[in-house]
């Protein structure tokens, strides 16, 4: 989308008191809060109907969804945590993954990228009935307790 942020292989780390990424994602100071959604609460509620069959599309099995929001001098973020390693963000009309997995930081160019685009580009379908692969994740840190 022309304006968009494009936050492809960018990195986010995400402390206690600031956000530091690509624009608009760099943001101090930060508040982090746990949340909570149900399906129909996922993305201030701008999912299509039936909002728990669009949210198993992009992945997530388990409702509600634990989360984390960011409100900082830039806006207010929302966070979806998928699983362990994964994150949705809803930004402009885009829900970009942002994940810290193994390979996920690897270059395109890497075993490790290599590897990522032959499990999604050697698949006939992809689990959300495109024929494409999904956007490439991206990667984000977080301090570990």
């Amino acid at each position: 989308m022309a304006g968009s942020a494009d936050l492809t292989g960018q990195i986010l780390v995400l402390a206690a008191n600031h956000m530091q990424g690509p624009a608009p994602l760099d943001c101090g100071p930060a508040r982090l809060e746990a949340t909570s959604y149900p399906a129909a609460g996922l993305f201030q509620g701008g999912l299509p109907a039936p909002a728990e069959h669009s949210a198993k599309t992009l992945g997530i099995g388990r409702f509600p969804v634990a989360g984390v929001r960011v409100t900082c001098d830039k806006g207010v973020f929302e966070f979806h945590q998928v699983d362990v390693d994964t994150l949705l963000l809803g930004l402009d009309n885009r829900v970009w993954t942002l994940s810290r997995a193994a390979g996920a930081q690897a270059r395109a160019d890497s075993p490790a990228g290599r590897v990522w685009k032959v499990c999604w580009n050697g698949t006939s379908e992809a689990p959300w009935g495109s024929t494409k692969p999904p956007p490439r994740p991206r990667p984000y840190s977080s301090p570990r307790p």
